[in-house]
């Protein structure tokens, strides 16, 4: 024991010592300190990732509501490059990939692991390679690719660090805090309008927002709105979930039925507030999105809907946008920000599916002259209609027997943890009828991120109810007076 204690009395002075270091040289080199701070943040979160991933989950998170405000203080002493940009992009990213490395490492020696976790894992990093991939073929650019499809890896890391009831409780709950407060940044912009320290920010070119300055939307705490209107998007989902939880375990009050109710409204004046209309789109279609794996016709209904969208596109595409542009007349009377040219631009896309000189080909993709301001035709593009057709098919039915046996895992879709999952999922399904119709939210962080994670906790939720299912048949098995197994293998009547 003593020299545990001597040894954690070294780490904490020579951790002391190169703090100091590293501090000093950031203050004696003559640059942006908080620049040369930021250099060695990739190190120590490779360090802190791979030592303790479940406490790193937070900081994960943190740094996904606080990344973006950190690129603006940047600029305030005059210094910020492309190599910070991509620091700053990348070192989530960096942490994400020790968690993942950690979390192996407990799964390969911890003697409770069964072959579920090393499936788990090795599920989830196929497809985050798969999402890779495929990003990569579509943008030609690799930091896009990474940024879409790495953090899928934090389902898995998720579902293996919190499966104590305790610990997902308090993650839930900080994630909220740290989602609720950042935008109270995004109501002072919206009421307020922009700081000095936005537009100085704004003005470097290096997000979107910046080819419009005059009428910039809320982006609180985040690089650009989209991010900020679908992280309180995700607060909404993570509010719904949580006070469904409470009410099935009987567990809420008056106060905080009404406090749920308090904070529900302010996440959804969040995604309002945002001027995004992608995730206001996807908040308006969360409920349906919800009831997608509850009830069957509901997710045919909506499958069908985006089909005859895109066909109306093909063949009255003219009628659409002269009515969009109509009503573009009265939106922008709201704000400037809320015209529909953008629809516009998804249903030139549209129309290309059904043009034979688009340069879509059935095996093989389009030609550099194809427009795409959709995930639907980026896809034709990559692989051709074929493939795509296949894929599509293959995809929705793929999908709806996934639904059929989560739903008799769940002991069906109406059950507590039916109704958890299906609120969760839905999310995902609401952020992803948006990435189809062009919004690449999901290729940045912190959206990549909470749209996958959702996998992980729908994960921990099963698994309450599988050791629920398991409880209540070994109550059932004690009832009817079969002998029990006890410590050392012995039987006892029950």
């Amino acid at each position: 024991m003593n020299q545990n204690k001597l040894v954690s009395v070294a780490v904490a002075i020579l951790g002391l010592f190169l703090a100091l270091a590293l501090l000093l040289n950031s203050l004696t080199s003559g640059h942006n300190m908080i620049g040369e701070l930021y250099k060695f943040i990739p190190i120590v979160f490779a360090i802190v990732g791979f030592a303790a991933p479940m406490q790193s989950t937070y900081l994960l998170f943190f740094c996904g509501a606080f990344m973006g405000y950190l690129k603006k203080v940047m600029v305030l002493d005059g210094y910020y490059g492309f190599l910070l940009q991509y620091l700053v992009v990348g070192a989530p990213a960096i942490l994400l990939a020790a968690m993942c490395a950690g979390t192996l490492v407990q799964i390969a020696f911890n003697p409770k692991s069964t072959k579920k976790d090393w499936i788990k894992m090795l599920g989830f990093i196929v497809l985050s390679a798969i999402v890779v991939a495929f990003l990569y073929l579509k943008a030609g650019a690799i930091q896009i690719a990474i940024m879409g499809g790495v953090y899928i890896n934090a389902a898995w890391v998720v579902e293996y660090q919190f499966r104590e009831k305790e610990k997902l409780h308090k993650l839930i709950k900080f994630i909220i805090t740290i989602l609720l407060f950042s935008s109270l940044f995004g109501f002072y912009q919206w009421i307020f309008g922009l700081t000095y320290l936005d537009l100085e920010y704004l003005q470097y070119g290096y997000e979107a927002a910046a080819v419009n300055i005059v009428n910039a939307r809320p982006f609180a705490t985040y690089g650009e709105s989209g991010h900020f209107g679908y992280a309180m998007l995700f607060a909404v989902t993570l509010l719904v979930w949580i006070f469904t939880r409470a009410r099935n375990e009987k567990n809420i009050s008056g106060p905080a039925r009404i406090l749920f109710v308090l904070l529900i409204t302010v996440a959804s004046l969040g995604v309002v507030c945002s001027l995004k209309k992608a995730p206001i789109l996807s908040l308006a279609i969360l409920p349906f999105t919800i009831f997608c794996l509850r009830r069957a016709w509901v997710s045919v209904t909506a499958a069908s809907s985006l089909a005859a969208f895109v066909l109306a596109s093909i063949f009255y595409g003219d009628a659409i946008r002269d009515w969009c542009r109509e009503a573009s007349e009265t939106t922008t009377q709201l704000h400037p920000a809320l015209t529909l040219n953008t629809i516009n631009t998804r249903i030139k896309s549209f129309e290309q599916i059904g043009d034979p000189e688009s340069g879509i080909k059935w095996f093989g993709g389009g030609d550099d002259q194809t427009h795409s301001h959709t995930a639907i035709t980026d896809v034709l593009i990559v692989v051709g209609y074929g493939p795509a057709i296949v894929v599509g098919l293959g995809g929705f039915l793929g999908y709806l027997i996934f639904r059929v046996k989560l739903g008799r895992m769940l002991g069906g879709w109406d059950s507590s943890e039916g109704r958890q999952v299906a609120i969760l999922i839905g999310y995902f399904l609401a952020f992803a009828a948006a990435t189809l119709m062009g919004t690449n939210s999901f290729q940045a962080f912190p959206g990549s991120l909470t749209m996958w994670i959702v996998f992980g906790f729908s994960a921990l939720v099963l698994r309450e109810c599988k050791n629920k299912q398991a409880s209540e048949n070994m109550g059932e098995v004690e009832e009817k007076g079969y002998p029990k197994l006890v410590a050392g293998g012995a039987a006892r009547s029950a």
